[in-house]
Order: C-alpha cells, then sequence, then structure tokens
C-alpha cells in the first residue's frame, strides 16, 4: 500500500511538473538574449582558465628542459641550499 501511495504521488507531480518543465530560450533557438550572452562569458571564461593552466604546464617543461640543458652542458647542478655549507 506504501509503494502504491508513493508511485501514484510521483506520478501525480511528474505530470504537473511538465507544464512547468520547459528549455532555456537558446534551446528553441534564440540568439540574442541575456542568457545567451551569459553563456557565451561562461563558455570564454572556461576557455581562458584552461588555457591559462596550459600555458602553466608549457611553462614547466620549458623550464625543466632548460635546467637539464644546462647540468648536462656544464655537468653540474645548482646545489640546494642544504648543501652550501649551512651546517
Amino acid at each position: 500500500m506504501n509503494a502504491r501511495r508513493i508511485i501514484v504521488f510521483l506520478a501525480f507531480f511528474a505530470l504537473v511538473g511538465i507544464t512547468q518543465a520547459s528549455a532555456c530560450p537558446s534551446c528553441y533557438g534564440q540568439a540574442q538574449g541575456p542568457v545567451i550572452d551569459g553563456m557565451n562569458r561562461a563558455i570564454m571564461t572556461m576557455i581562458g582558465i584552461t588555457g591559462f593552466v596550459l600555458t602553466g604546464f608549457v611553462a614547466l617543461f620549458i623550464s625543466i628542459g632548460r635546467k637539464t640543458k644546462h647540468h648536462n652542458a656544464t655537468g653540474t647542478a645548482a646545489a640546494p641550499d642544504y648543501e652550501k655549507g649551512a651546517s
């Protein structure tokens, strides 16, 4: 009996909620409006953040490559602070 009430309750709200559920204006094909502008800005922000992070990774690998090249050319590496006589 309790399961039947739950099913009837969910079916009722599913049927009532159908009229409330509608797509945003961009889904209907509206090419202008604040929703479209907001989505475009959000997409550009996400692309910008991703580009910033990827640029950081590229800079990291370039830095590692330069340090490795310098180490291979001189045969020495820069000593950490604890090896420079700090006792």
